[in-house]
């Protein structure tokens, strides 16, 4: 490093990193794969009072400071639009950096930065906008009182690495026979490349170390299952005895064909990590791709099989978990299970729909599941960060594409969709409501505005029609212009929300909602006989956006409670999965969604878990091999499992949770559950058992927030307090005014599951 001493701290003239990287890859060739490695040594000649080191790597970079890992953040920089913007991660090493030679090595990875199409690897695209490439910068503070600056430049040294091949989607190979190439002088770039950001969200880390749970022999190998499919990648463990140059090659996969075999088809492939053996006994891990997969098919000659152990590090940004829940009835149960599971998987540094075929920012999610994500995990930072990546993403007409970071330009409905772009003022809604914060909708004003914009330029007779609809219905029958009327009123609610909220004018985005109402209740909500033979989407859209008339609302919700009666599952897709459960929850056919969400006959929840899913699946079929096991897109299930099985939710009037509802509505659908929340205002806890016609309910208040119960049709509060519910402990007892025979249902719940 270029060293630069100053006098004083609060004087120093900064030395001006530069990106550097090897020469073999400032213009490299078709063939050029072997990963970079750039190191520079140090002297430190007096005692540290502060250290800090920044570092931006593209495409994900993993470092080493005197032989020890630099931080255990893993898959750095995570993803950005690397055109613009990469994440700078700011180390403190004051404790690390005692007087004498220190050694700094850096390793860089493609990542999704430079993603090319290999011959023989899976990519979901083609795009590279930066080879791999390093900026640096150490600030020394001395106890004297001076202090120095070392940064990225040509005084660095640059190698390649025993890394032969990084690709994000595709895979990693590693060969440790190989060592480094010779070390040469490091090269300055010419272009100032992304500018350093402080990302908000946390780092991704190994949150666990999954053993298998069964080693199966093959012909020439073993495969590993570990119980769950989750975002990870393998930890490869290679005892004595096995010779230098053995080739281990690890593929993952979510489902196993009809020989118990890796079957890719779900998950994209050829995907796979190589390892080949130096000789000795070795620890090894893909460093710069990650992987989604329950089942990981080692193939090495069988001689050596057993002298190689195998386990799963899972993979998930490091937010910290704020809820839980827990319920007796068992097929409930494992349907949060599943939606938990899903969620981690994808809570990268961008959320993701899915860890491996795609791995993209596919907006829609974000909003349309933030209930269940914001009780499961604190993301106020990490969903922050998309606001950046949404004004990154908006194209000079206003567009806010479906995916953000775009790292990739879709065709036709797939980039604009207002149930995705309308992210860029759902999300700032959502994230003032459950966490009290404005700043996230003070950023996203201009580019929600401009959004807007565009939203109404595109419309054609008052409605929108381009876009990918009620994606993954099964019953298609749903008008688009219905589903996209929608979302274009939930984005208006939301704009008109924080207009208020930031002391600004709401009636230009009340008006427009007046405007979309009325023209969607012209064509779709005159006639109740014609919107009541429809689908169930476009019941529950139309209910939901308050598009039928109210003399027509109960007739409606009638209607849409028959037709799902009828047909016995959910034939939704994911825009109008939470209007479903809205609608028929405020009805209190809370027995009816169990029906939907138990039953296994037909595509759905119970179906996955009648499978053996782990996670939620893409779509309601599950078919293995047609769609991806491990989505969080179906997940507002989860919603109406903590907020009406359960039974809290916050107030409608309520901001950053300072007034919660416990209403329980699960009485008869199970005999005990249990839900708690850390909020900002504390931690809520509820939990209630049933005995026969009695529900005893434990409701625990915090600090600096309040309470209200609301007790569940069919039963009567006997004991507690029925108004509001200070900070503390609370218990109450409400009985059955019907008494019916709850223990002929729990037996029919039981032996079905």
């Amino acid at each position: 490093m270029t060293c630069d001493s100053q006098p004083s701290p609060a004087q120093r003239d900064i030395a001006t990193p530069v990106w550097i990287t090897h020469p073999d890859w400032v213009t490299p060739g078709e063939n050029m794969f072997r990963a970079p490695v750039l190191a520079s040594r140090f002297d430190i000649d007096r005692p540290v009072r502060s250290a800090r080191l920044l570092i931006a790597g593209l495409g994900v970079w993993t470092a080493t400071l005197d032989d020890r890992p630099l931080t255990d953040a893993e898959l750095e920089p995570g993803v950005s639009e690397f055109r613009t913007r990469v994440a700078a991660t700011t180390v403190d090493l004051t404790g690390r950096l005692a007087p004498g030679r220190h050694e700094l090595i850096v390793e860089l990875g493609e990542g999704s930065a430079h993603v090319r199409d290999v011959p023989g690897r899976y990519s979901k695209f083609a795009e590279a906008r930066h080879a791999p490439r390093l900026l640096a910068r150490l600030d020394l503070d001395h106890t004297d009182g001076t202090s120095r600056t070392l940064s990225s430049d040509r005084s660095w040294r640059a190698a390649l690495g025993p890394t032969m091949f990084t690709h994000w989607y595709g895979g990693e190979d590693y060969d440790a026979r190989a060592g480094t190439t010779a070390w040469v002088d490091a090269v300055e770039l010419d272009d100032p490349g992304p500018s350093p950001w402080t990302r908000a969200a946390p780092p991704v880390k190994v949150v666990d170390t999954l053993t298998a749970v069964t080693r199966t022999p093959t012909l020439n190998g073993f495969v590993c299952d570990f119980g769950v499919n989750h975002a990870g990648r393998p930890l490869l463990t290679v005892g004595p005895g096995v010779p230098a140059g053995t080739r281990i090659e690890l593929w993952p996969a979510e489902h196993l064909d009809a020989r118990g075999r890796a079957d890719q088809a779900s998950s994209g492939g050829p995907v796979f990590d190589t390892y080949i053996t130096g000789g000795d006994a070795e620890q090894w891990h893909p460093s710069f791709c990650y992987h989604g997969y329950r089942y990981i098919e080692v193939k090495v000659p069988r001689t050596h099989a057993d002298a190689l152990d195998l386990r799963s590090q899972q993979l998930m940004t490091a937010d910290r978990r704020t809820g839980h829940f827990s319920c007796s009835d068992p097929a409930l149960q494992k349907i949060h299970d599943l939606t938990d599971r899903a969620v981690q998987s994808n809570l990268m540094s961008v959320p993701t729909d899915c860890p491996h075929r795609e791995k993209l920012g596919w907006l829609e999610q974000t909003h349309l599941v933030f209930g269940p994500v914001s009780h499961l995990y604190d993301v106020r930072d990490h969903f922050t960060d998309l606001i950046t990546h949404m004004i990154d993403a908006q194209t000079a007409e206003g567009l806010i594409p479906s995916i953000a970071p775009e790292l990739v330009v879709l065709d036709g409905g797939f980039r604009h969709d207002v149930n995705w772009g309308s992210t860029i003022w759902r999300l700032p809604g959502q994230l003032w409501r459950v966490y009290g914060d404005l700043e996230p909708a003070r950023r996203a004003w201009d580019a929600g505005l401009r959004y807007l914009g565009y939203v109404s330029a595109q419309e054609k007779d008052g409605l929108l029609h381009d876009g990918l609809a009620d994606w993954i219905a099964l019953d298609e029958s749903t008008p688009p212009p219905l589903v996209h009327g929608h979302g274009y009123l939930a984005m208006l609610a939301s704009a008109a929300a924080l207009a208020t909220a930031l002391g600004r004018d709401p009636a230009p985005f009340l008006r427009d909602a007046d405007r979309v109402r009325r023209r969607l209740r012209e064509e779709y909500a005159l006639d109740p006989d014609r919107i009541g033979s429809g689908s169930q989407a476009s019941l529950a859209l139309a209910l939901d956006a308050g598009i039928v008339a109210d003399e027509h609302h109960r007739q409606v919700v009638h209607q849409l409670a028959g037709l799902v009666e009828h047909d016995d599952h959910a034939s939704v897709g994911e825009i109008a999965l939470p209007a479903l459960f809205r609608v028929l929850g405020r009805a209190d056919r809370h027995d009816l969604l169990y029906r939907l969400l138990t039953q296994t006959h037909s595509p759905g929840y119970g179906a996955m878990v009648r499978d053996g899913n782990t996670a939620l699946a893409e779509s309601w079929q599950n078919r293995p091999g047609q769609a991806s096991a491990n989505h969080f897109m179906l997940g507002y299930v989860a919603a109406w499992l903590t907020e009406d099985v359960a039974g809290l939710k916050q107030a409608t009037d309520s901001v950053g949770w300072r007034h919660a509802v416990i209403a329980p509505r699960g009485f008869d659908l199970a005999t005990a559950a249990e839900v708690s929340y850390d909020s900002p205002a504390g931690r809520y806890h509820v939990r209630w058992e049933r005995h026969e016609n009695v529900a005893e309910i434990t409701v625990r208040v915090p600090e600096h927030g309040r309470g209200s119960f609301d007790c569940p049709a069919g039963y009567a509060l006997a004991k507690g307090a029925s108004g509001p519910l200070p900070p503390g402990e609370h218990h109450l007892q409400a009985i059955s005014t019907g008494c019916p025979d709850h223990r002929t249902h729990e037996g029919v719940v039981r032996a079905r599951w």
